[in-house]
């Protein structure tokens, strides 16, 4: 999957810090650029080489699930808030409604979180910090398929932390 070619409003080239992929959709989110502790983010979709970049909602929180045609997800303040409201962006009708409580959000479809290795169509999938430098950036993330039938693994993305840097912005 290509790092988008797409800046913010602070001329940084965005990140694909999670991501969910639908059919020919990647739907991520880029978290804002901090010294501590977990940012806001912004929702974004594109196709899958990288095209059509369209900004979905601001303020969001990194993690965010799909479920039954929405993509679900909290607003940056909960943790702060304790709020129970759930954002739905509708996937085919681009809308965005709200719910109370959690009655979509499980991890269950989330390949890349920290100390999980999840099983997905044929593939290990995890994520593990460390410095690389690919292509032209440096990144302190990767993301990793192993092929359970071969055992052989492969880089499918990198992506940097907020506050791990990200070289070359």
């Amino acid at each position: 999957m290509p790092q988008p070619d797409a800046y913010d409003n602070y001329g940084r080239q965005l990140n694909i810090d999670s991501f969910i992929v639908l059919g020919d959709t990647v739907y991520f989110a880029d978290q804002s650029q901090g010294s501590d502790g977990a940012m806001p983010a912004t929702l974004y979709k594109m196709n899958l080489n990288g095209s059509d970049i369209v900004k979905i909602a601001d303020n969001v929180d990194i993690d965010f699930a799909y479920a039954n045609g929405m993509i679900c997800y909290f607003d940056y303040d909960v943790l702060y808030t304790n709020s129970t409201t759930v954002y739905l962006y509708d996937i085919a009708s681009n809308k965005i409604s709200s719910t109370s409580g959690n009655p979509y959000l499980n991890e269950a479809n989330v390949l890349f979180k920290e100390n999980n290795r999840i099983t997905f169509d044929g593939g290990i999938y995890y994520m593990s910090y460390e410095y690389v430098s690919a292509g032209q950036r440096d990144y302190n993330i990767v993301f990793y398929r192993q092929d359970e039938s071969t055992g052989t693994t492969q880089a499918v993305g990198y992506a940097s932390t907020p506050q791990g840097g990200g070289g070359q912005s």
